[in-house]
C-alpha cells in the first residue's frame, strides 16, 4: 500500500523519483520464501476488486483506467526489482 501512496504523491515525476524506490521494494520481496513474482499481479487484481466493490458506480471508466495504468507501472518496477541482482540497483 505504501507503494501506491508514494506513486500518487509523485505522479508528476515517476520516472525520476519513484522508479528507484520500486526496484528496492521489489528486491526486498526476494527475502520472503513463500513469495513469487505472480503475487505482484495478484496484489493489483485484489486492489481493483476491492475498489470496484466499495466504490461501485463512483469508479468511472476513466478513473479505473488511470488506476490500472498506475498499478501496472508499480508492478513493473516491483517485478524488475524482484528479478534484478541487488548490486545492479546501486
Amino acid at each position: 500500500m505504501m507503494t501506491i501512496k508514494l506513486a500518487v504523491e509523485r505522479l508528476d515525476c515517476l520516472e525520476v523519483s519513484y522508479s528507484h524506490a520500486l526496484l528496492h521494494v521489489g528486491a526486498k520481496h526476494r527475502n520472503y520464501k513463500q513469495f513469487c513474482i505472480e503475487n505482484f499481479s495478484l496484489f493489483k487484481e485484489s486492489i481493483l476488486f476491492v475498489w470496484k466493490q466499495v466504490l461501485k458506480e463512483k469508479l468511472l471508466p476513466d478513473g479505473l483506467e488511470a488506476w490500472e495504468t498506475l498499478l501496472d507501472y508499480i508492478i513493473l518496477g516491483l517485478s524488475y526489482g524482484f528479478m534484478t541482482n541487488p548490486r545492479d540497483l546501486l
